[in-house]
């Protein structure tokens, strides 16, 4: 039987892991076109705060003058050991840390050959990160002058991830 809390938990990880989910779709479609703009991204430094938050800096290059927007980071940490016998129940999220952070508002100018710095603290869902390995995940939507910044105007999409110790 699941508690209110761990029930409350995995809906906000299923909320939090669609609206990713809407920021990769793209992906697979964008590829197919060689003339198509990139967004390259890329983990600078990852820091764990002095409250249990991440601070996650990372840096963002387009091929072509556009707009950056909808940036997201996700932090996973993985309890020190997994009790496997558990299965699904109750006690299979104990010690896992989860954080994402959704930036839909902010808006940054791209040019080629300029790096954009982006940085986002991330509180994690329940409890707060520890001095562990983390998989850091960030993800950007890049759309023209014109087109920004609705999902369906979207041209290219871009991820970064990264095991750091925090």
């Amino acid at each position: 039987m699941r508690t209110p809390r761990v029930k409350r938990i995995i809906g906000l990880t299923i909320i939090a892991l669609c609206s990713i989910s809407l920021l990769t779709l793209p992906i697979g479609l964008s590829s197919a076109f060689a003339q198509e703009p990139i967004l390259t991204m890329s983990i600078d430094s990852a820091t764990l705060n002095r409250d249990g938050t991440v601070t996650v800096t990372y840096s963002v290059s387009c091929s072509e003058s556009g707009i950056v927007s909808n940036t997201a980071t996700e932090i996973f940490q993985e309890p020190r050991k997994i009790n496997q016998d558990k299965g699904l129940g109750d006690d299979s999220w104990r010690g896992r840390r989860y954080g994402v952070v959704l930036d839909n508002a902010t808006q940054y100018q791209c040019e080629p050959g300029i790096e954009i710095q982006i940085t986002q603290t991330v509180v994690a869902v329940q409890g707060s990160f520890l001095p562990r390995n983390a998989v850091i995940v960030v993800l950007a939507s890049y759309f023209t002058s014109e087109s920004c910044c609705l999902w369906e105007n979207e041209i290219a999409t871009g991820r970064a991830s990264q095991t750091l110790r925090l």
